[in-house]
């Protein structure tokens, strides 16, 4: 058929559950059914009214109806009318008994419930919705329970015979909104059709048109068309503004979809709170026999749009605006959101700029009379990154506020969250430029080991800092990150076997830097090395030596090695052992030793405490005198100038008593044989 025809096979959808309705008896103005009409489950009742339709048997056919709303008088003659008529549209319909399968006499059920009702076919065609249900009577009477065709599809059958079957234009019973102006293609069969006619109208800037779409019986016919416009008008906006509704989701039965606690006549289209409170979006279907179910916002929704607006419109600018600014879209968008786009683009940055440069400014005003440093550091890293970060603020408000349609919405969310990484690391950077420049300061001042490791650690922080953010970035576009760092750990392990050496030495670094044996500028002995650490890297140290060369020790020798630092102590020992000549008289060896502990205590850059000369032993060739002091001093090359100083003072002793240093010597005797 080139109509379309929506039919529900196996078990139909209901708008909800009904209440089983009851019957003093069925149909009284009728004659007692006959005895082979089953009407206990809706499956047994379709095959019935199927079979009696087949052999044009009306008067049993219309035992399957549900006369109730006709008069008594007149349902044994209008009963098998009705029945032939409702027979030929069926057959129009191509309707087949397969179309309601459920045997059971209480009907669907939903968590238990009864339903009481089945959709057994529902059309939409030649300008008219229909839909055939049969509902569960229980007749007082007998008890008996049948599945009849309800009041509203009897109701229907006439309109649905004169416009399928007889070719007549369908009218309605009674005119919707008789104060707005005729209006053709209004599609509100079902509540998607009437809400995506509602927001085309509205989209276009036609609100005398979307006007239709709601239900303005509550106002006198001579206020319909004024307060029809203004409150599509505020009900796009609002809907725009925060979309709730999405069309797709929205029901497309033309008895709508079920749902607890409202009447079947009721769409739920979206809950909102507003001031403490739920409010209900709904469409409402007001049932005309002639053309089916026709879906409006309902009363109660028209009642809170003023509430809505308040909340969540645009106030007098969105009650006021040309219509052409809703009119004319590009790219899915209105007129006036690409003009307010532009102004929040353009404008909103270099507004937003020099707010941020002013602040900035202002801070660093109120800062310059005190303040711990890394607040500066700080309020200076702040300038520019605040500008940007406050433009971020106002295109989240101005997206929000412009209701932007889903694709568009999510394509400038997706921006915005970029552009927020974007100040994020921009701030991030500044402040790791103007921290380790104050670190560098610091280790400058003090000559401390993190000089060395300053430069390494702020090239690898920038780098995890541009790392961190390029992942952060690939999550926001949808990229499985944590499939390229599975990937990225296996690549790593086999890095770090081939870097096992380089690696040793990173951690060899790390832990000089935890352990702090010295900092640059101490004089150490590493093993058998002495020299002047002059720079401390990640993978080695570099010394220089005594000779002016410069020597790289790997860190991790470093580490293992024994390491003195020779500019530590508070004080440096001078402990020379002198060797004086056996020809020394002892009367000369104790003048020396008086000459020496004198000339000892009289030293200013000598430690009184603990000084000792004494004679300790007759060696091979000398006799062996131990000089034991402390000098003043943590520099090595002072410490060396002065020892140079208390040598020369030693010999002069020696020396003005007349005595000499013995050098290594050997006496042979040689004994002649006999």
């Amino acid at each position: 058929m080139k109509q379309r025809i929506a039919l529900l096979v196996l078990l139909p959808v209901l708008a909800t559950a009904s209440e089983l309705v009851q019957r003093q008896r069925f149909n009284p103005g009728l004659s007692p059914a006959p005895q082979g009409v089953l009407r206990s489950s809706p499956a047994a009742s379709w095959r019935g009214f199927l079979t009696a339709c087949a052999l044009r048997d009306y008067t049993v056919a219309q035992h399957f109806l549900d006369l109730e709303e006709l008069p008594l008088a007149h349902q044994r003659e209008e009963g098998p009318r009705l029945a032939e008529q409702l027979c030929r549209v069926v057959l129009y319909l191509s309707a087949t008994p397969g179309q309601v399968t459920v045997e059971d006499p209480q009907g669907p059920t939903e968590a238990g419930v009864p339903l009481n009702v089945v959709s057994v076919l529902r059309f939409s065609q030649k300008g008219i919705n229909g839909e055939l249900r049969l509902r569960r009577t229980r007749e007082l009477a007998s008890g008996e329970a049948a599945w009849l065709f309800d009041s509203r599809t009897v109701a229907s059958v006439p309109s649905w015979y004169q416009v399928l079957i007889l070719g007549k234009l369908p009218q309605p019973a009674h005119r919707l909104n008789p104060g707005l102006p005729q209006a053709a293609e209004l599609q509100r069969g079902t509540p998607r059709e009437a809400f995506s006619g509602f927001w085309e109208a509205a989209s276009a800037g036609d609100f005398l048109h979307a006007a239709h779409y709601l239900d303005l019986d509550a106002w006198p016919e001579a206020e319909q068309a004024s307060q029809g416009q203004l409150a599509a008008r505020r009900l796009f906006l609002v809907l725009l503004r925060k979309g709730w509704v999405e069309a797709e989701k929205v029901s497309n039965l033309p008895s709508g979809t079920p749902e607890e606690g409202l009447p079947e006549d009721r769409e739920r289209l979206a809950r909102v709170e507003v001031r403490g409170r739920a409010v209900d979006i709904l469409l409402g279907d007001t049932y005309d026999p002639n053309i089916g179910h026709v879906w409006r916002f309902a009363p109660e929704t028209l009642q809170e749009l003023p509430l809505l607006y308040r909340k969540f419109g645009y106030g007098v600018l969105g009650d006021k605006a040309p219509g052409f600014f809703f009119s004319h879209a590009f790219w899915g968008l209105m007129l006036w959101q690409w003009l307010a786009l532009a102004l929040l683009l353009f404008f909103g940055f270099f507004l937003t700029k020099w707010v941020g440069r002013g602040l900035v400014s202002l801070g660093e005003r109120v800062l310059a009379r005190g303040g711990p440093v890394w607040v500066h550091i700080v309020a200076s890293a702040l300038r520019g990154p605040l500008g940007l970060w406050l433009w971020v603020v106002v295109l989240f408000l101005g997206i929000s506020y412009l209701g932007l349609p889903g694709e568009s919405r999510r394509l400038f969310l997706l921006a915005w969250r970029l552009l927020t990484l974007l100040a994020f690391c921009w701030f991030a950077l500044r402040l790791l430029e103007r921290a380790f420049a104050r670190f560098r300061e610091e280790a400058q001042r003090k000559a401390s080991l993190l000089l060395g490791f300053l430069p390494i650690f702020h090239r690898m922080s920038r780098a995890l800092l541009v790392v961190l953010a390029l992942l952060f970035a690939l999550h926001i576009l949808g990229v499985p990150v944590a499939t390229a760092l599975a990937g990225l750990g296996i690549g790593g392990v086999a890095v770090a076997f081939a870097a096992q050496k380089s690696l040793e030495n990173i951690f060899a670094a790390v832990a000089i830097a935890a352990d702090r044996p010295f900092q640059v500028g101490d004089t150490v002995r590493i093993g058998n090395l002495v020299g002047t650490v002059e720079d401390v890297g990640l993978r080695s140290c570099r010394l220089r030596t005594p000779e002016r060369t410069l020597v790289t020790v790997p860190n991790s020798m470093v580490v293992g090695a024994e390491v003195a630092n020779l500019s530590a102590p508070d004080r440096m020992l001078f402990n020379p052992t002198l060797g004086l000549a056996y020809s020394t008289k002892p009367e000369q060896l104790r003048r020396i030793l008086e000459g020496i502990r004198a000339f000892l205590s009289a030293c200013p850059w000598v430690v009184q405490e603990g000084v000792r000369c004494r004679f300790r032993r007759f060696g091979e060739s000398a006799l062996e005198v131990e000089v034991f002091c402390w000098l003043a001093t943590r520099d090595w090359e002072e410490y060396l100038a002065l020892a140079e100083e208390l040598n020369f003072a030693l010999a002069d002793i020696v020396a003005r008593e007349g005595a000499a240093f013995a050098f290594p010597s050997r006496t042979v005797y040689l004994v002649q044989g006999s």
